[in-house]
């Protein structure tokens, strides 16, 4: 049996808890640990006992996985997961550990910031706020949701394992972040929203919206040209992440995989639906995604 651990702040008992299943790929048992942070080395380091997991038979327990924060084989090996906005939501895929346990991972004390922020203050969903300067701007972003290079002490809060993270099509990205905030799938409509944010929000602030316009590259690589040692070794791709996210596990000796997760807001429109000026827009704001990443409008 592999066991596997998800590290947490808040446990649903403090002795944590495990559960046992089968993968979808093959018939081989695999067990998940749910553990208080200052647990989680003890049971990376051998399998887990057959008493802990008859103690809690039959529980179904799912984990989003934009909600993970740090994952640990039995082998030691253990993977961060970097949450870049709109590329791991509900549009995103999950866990394949089926059932109704989400959230626990915005809890999770191993991020941390040098400044909290009041989220109040901002006119957008936030929780569990942190200020953040660059480029001589202020803002007040949702801990998840701010790329290491903005802080020094979320930078340390990856360190210690390697970190992944989700990348995806700029112009993909922006349409489901419309959806997001209430918008109908209407090219007029989403033309309008993304010339008001481009043109003037993002002016004004960069971090507007819970970081959720920042360029993909800043979560990466930080904000800089010269691409230093990246804050994410492992770049999957939201248009292949099946594939990527098996890859990825299967490196890492986890018996995890990604599975489609339904959204209701999906949206059908494409570069083609779009005015010419306003893909044009796109491509000059997020000109560093395209590149680096690889992707055309």
């Amino acid at each position: 049996m592999k066991s596997v651990v998800l590290t947490c702040a808040i446990c649903v008992t403090s002795q944590g808890l495990s559960l046992p299943l089968t993968t979808r790929t093959s018939n081989a048992s695999v067990s998940i640990m749910f553990l208080p942070r200052e647990d989680a080395n003890v049971i990376s380091r051998g399998a887990i006992t057959s008493e802990d997991i008859n103690e809690i038979s039959g529980l179904n327990t799912a984990v989003d996985l934009s909600h993970i924060g740090q994952i640990i084989s039995s082998t030691g090996q253990c993977l961060n997961f970097l949450h870049i906005p709109k590329n791991a939501g509900s549009s995103m895929e999950q866990v394949s550990v089926k059932g109704s346990m989400k959230g626990w991972g915005r809890f999770d004390e191993t991020l941390q910031c040098s400044q909290s922020g009041n989220c109040r203050a901002v006119p957008w969903p936030c929780i569990r706020g942190c200020k953040v300067s660059e480029q001589g701007m202020n803002g007040i972003c949702s801990i998840w949701h701010m790329p290491p290079s903005a802080d020094p002490k979320l930078e340390r809060s990856y360190n210690g394992c390697d970190t992944f993270c989700i990348v995806r099509n700029p112009l993909t990205k922006l349409i489901s972040q419309h959806m997001f905030e209430g918008g109908r799938c209407d090219a007029t409509e989403f033309e309008t929203k993304v010339r008001e944010r481009i043109t003037t929000d993002l002016k004004a602030n960069i971090f507007s919206y819970d970081c959720h316009y920042l360029n993909q590259v800043e979560y990466v690589f930080g904000n800089t040209s010269q691409k230093p040692k990246p804050y994410c070794q492992h770049v999957l791709h939201f248009e292949r992440l099946t594939s990527d996210f098996a890859a990825l596990m299967a490196k890492y000796d986890f018996p995890l995989e990604a599975m489609p997760h339904s959204n209701k807001k999906h949206c059908s429109l494409n570069s083609s639906d779009i005015s010419p000026d306003v893909l044009q827009l796109i491509e000059a704001y997020y000109a560093e995604d395209y590149e680096t990443f690889g992707y055309t409008s």
